[in-house]
């Protein structure tokens, strides 16, 4: 989805589109693609701060999905919305495990 809204902004969400958001839309699709790819190369690198840090990324543009769902399309955004915002919330406790249990380890 990150890529898709990069390439076409507010046409990639209708809820998005609502508000006119082409700029908020390739913003989140710049988060998530971006967080989507640090995680990847912090998976494969065995490097917690990617990891952490991509994960931080993706919460943002999930966080921004979340906000833009509910301001765009009202009461037909109750079941997308909270949907990508416990993702978000999940990303960013997920984020705080890794980065607790590396300095734990001495690997940052």
């Amino acid at each position: 989805m990150g890529v898709l809204a990069i390439i076409f902004g507010d046409r990639v969400s209708r809820a998005l589109g609502e508000l006119a958001a082409n700029s908020i839309s390739r913003g989140m699709g710049f988060a998530m693609f971006t967080g989507g790819i640090i995680t990847l190369l912090g998976i494969l690198s065995r490097r917690a701060l990617s990891m952490t840090l991509g994960m931080g990324f993706m919460a943002l543009g999930l966080g921004i999905y979340s906000v833009g769902v509910i301001l765009g399309l009202g009461l037909g955004g109750m079941v997308a919305a909270p949907v990508a915002l416990i993702a978000a919330i999940a990303s960013v406790r997920q984020a705080v495990s890794i980065a607790q249990v590396a300095e734990v380890n001495g690997d940052h």
